[in-house]
């Protein structure tokens, strides 16, 4: 299956594709239509391969729970609540490890606004 995001902002350098269900260690995290963007993916364990804007591009595995795949910088659903987006910070050292089961994707120079085109295999 091929998606894609258009026009994805990013305020901490990091885009990360992830089940809607990670961002449930914030409290009341926000998924502002205008900075998140929410595809519909079938349950179960992927392979995901992504591009960015051309030649910046990677791969993962991504973990689907609830069947809701977020895409955005990560800041923003957790943005209100400064001490738990430093946990998350501190516990991927600044999203250098991504955690299991979502992609992080840092290189693609800055902030911005970017297209993320990622295909997904059931694996």
């Amino acid at each position: 299956m091929n998606l894609v995001a258009k026009d994805v902002l990013v305020d901490s350098g990091t885009i990360m594709i992830c089940d809607k269900s990670f961002y449930n260690r914030f409290s009341n995290p926000i998924f502002e239509e205008r900075l998140t963007t929410i595809k519909k993916v079938k349950p179960g364990k992927y392979k995901l391969n992504w591009r960015i804007n051309g030649p910046i591009n990677g791969e993962g595995v991504l973990d689907v729970i609830t069947g809701e795949v977020v895409i955005c910088d990560p800041c923003y659903p957790a943005n209100h609540n400064h001490d738990e987006w430093m946990k998350l910070l501190n516990s991927t050292e600044y999203l250098k490890k991504s955690p299991i089961g979502t992609v992080v994707m840092d290189s693609m120079g800055g902030d911005g606004s970017y297209n993320v085109h990622f295909s997904i295999i059931k694996i």
